[in-house]
């Protein structure tokens, strides 16, 4: 999700499988995104 954001410039970014297939969790997205000061909802 950073490097979507940081490096692709993306506005939003779609990560549902991930969530589903419980290959990270929405708590540790938003921790790594909120550290690097981006906001998040």
């Amino acid at each position: 999700m950073y490097l979507a954001v940081t490096k692709g410039g993306a506005d939003a970014a779609l990560a549902a499988s991930l969530f589903h297939f419980k290959e990270v969790s929405i708590a540790e997205v938003k921790e790594c995104l909120w550290q690097h000061d981006i906001p998040v909802r």
